[in-house]
């Protein structure tokens, strides 16, 4: 089986401006470059329920390809067609990339799905 039949799964906690070495088949990075959690926070009453947005990078052997994600109530409202999940083309491979949540200890921080074939 060769390397391009392989795929690379993990679940990573990312930061704005930082990135995170999602491949060892090649050189693959994802790179956050922008978090925004705009949730409603826990316990309090809010007009709508809020989202997740996140703006990353993905990059394959040199190449790059810039992703916009989504996820929470809000999303199909206020930002039609930003998915929580999409599938790109980087550098000769197939990533999936799903934007799952924030963490309630550092709502800057996105938790992120990779699946790198």
């Amino acid at each position: 089986m060769s390397c391009k039949d392989q795929s690379v799964d993990g679940q990573y906690t990312i930061a704005a401006g930082q990135s995170v070495e999602v491949s060892s088949a090649g050189k693959a990075t994802l790179t956050a470059s922008s978090i925004q959690n705009n949730l409603c926070p826990t316990g309090v009453q809010c007009i709508r329920a809020g989202e997740i947005l996140g703006d990353f990078l993905a990059t394959q052997d040199g190449n790059t390809v810039a992703v916009s994600l989504c996820n929470g109530p809000d999303c199909a409202n206020l930002h039609k067609g930003v998915p929580a999940k999409t599938t790109v083309a980087v550098g000769g491979r197939t990533w999936t990339i799903e934007l799952v949540s924030v963490l309630e200890s550092t709502p800057q921080k996105a938790v992120v799905n990779v699946v790198v074939q």
